[in-house]
């Protein structure tokens, strides 16, 4: 048969009737695939979507995990030794290093960035992170940290520590006193 008397052919009733009938089952198989594309996609939007809402729920207690042992650390440096009355601008100096947490095992430990550790000096080259807690102690070695850093605890002239004697009260106990001294020398 040729071209032309095939497409006579195709356009006869009993052409349409064979198309017909052959294209019914390609059609009703295209029709159930769209149909399972389509639920597959609707479950392919909602696994996103949880997915999604996961990731922004771990991201958050990211932070709030960051965020607690970044406080616990500078907070207790502060009260340790940072002088009275400088406590909030050394929490706010200090609070705003870049830091990140770094997982050991259930442990979770606040680490610097080889990046915050210009100005701070190490025997050999820096580190390339260093534990909060050390990088506050390094800190406090610095020459802008000594704005906010307690004195040495002593009681000046070269004399250690912050001990003194009591003193007595009347003048039978500084006898007393005195005569105890003088039988130990």
């Amino acid at each position: 048969m040729d071209i032309g008397k095939l497409n006579e052919w195709v356009k006869s009733e009993e052409g349409q009737a064979w198309l017909n009938e052959h294209k019914k089952p390609l059609i009703d198989k295209k029709d159930e695939l769209l149909g399972k594309l389509k639920t597959l996609n609707e479950g392919h939007s909602k696994t996103v979507q949880e997915l999604n809402d996961a990731t922004a729920l771990l991201d958050q207690e990211r932070a709030a995990t960051r965020a607690t042992l970044v406080k616990q650390a500078v907070d207790f440096f502060v009260s340790q030794r940072v002088a009275q009355g400088m406590e909030d601008g050394a929490r706010a100096l200090l609070s705003s290093v870049d830091v990140s947490v770094r997982a050991d095992g259930l442990l979770r430990v606040p680490i610097v960035g080889k990046e915050n550790l210009e100005g701070l000096s190490f025997e050999g080259d820096p580190p390339d992170s260093l534990p909060l807690q050390d990088y506050l102690e390094a800190w406090s070695q610095t020459e802008g940290a000594k704005a906010y850093i307690k004195a040495p605890g002593n009681t000046g002239g070269g004399a250690h520590g912050g001990f003194s004697r009591p003193r007595p009260t009347d003048a039978a106990a500084a006898d007393d006193f005195a005569k105890a001294v003088l039988d130990k020398l």
